[in-house]
């Protein structure tokens, strides 16, 4: 996986269509789980270069626990309603299950950018 740290992201990133709700997304998810996120990855689950040039722009958001998959969707999908952002929620374990039995979703979350991540993060899953 790929690293971009914030001021990359603003440097780079700032003038194209998605930033903004970017910005907002992770600015509402880091006030009501901060502490439980270990990472955010953008990614294109078919394989188109990133970033994204149109929408919808994928999120993978991984949990230090596991989680449910539908209702924490449904949370985090009401954190915007523009419809430009499509997070998918994963526990780093569930995550790390799905990559080893290659699953197609999860091994496209693999090849994204790290666009947010704590310090004990996301170096675990590129061992797998």
């Amino acid at each position: 996986m790929q690293r971009l740290s914030w001021d990359s992201l603003k440097r780079d990133w700032a003038e194209l269509f998605f930033y903004d709700s970017l910005s907002i997304f992770i600015s509402r998810l880091h006030e009501e789980k901060g502490r439980d996120v270990r990472g955010i990855i953008i990614f294109d689950p078919l394989g188109r270069i990133l970033p994204p040039r149109k929408v919808p722009v994928h999120l993978a958001v991984v949990y230090r626990d596991d989680i449910n998959f539908i209702k924490d969707n449904l949370r985090l999908r009401r954190f915007l309603d523009d419809g430009i952002i499509e997070p998918f929620s994963y526990g780093v374990e569930q995550l790390k299950k799905m990559v080893m039995e290659k699953n197609p979703f999860a091994l496209s979350i693999m090849k994204g950018i790290v666009i947010y991540e704590l310090p004990e993060g996301l170096r675990e899953l590129e061992s797998i």
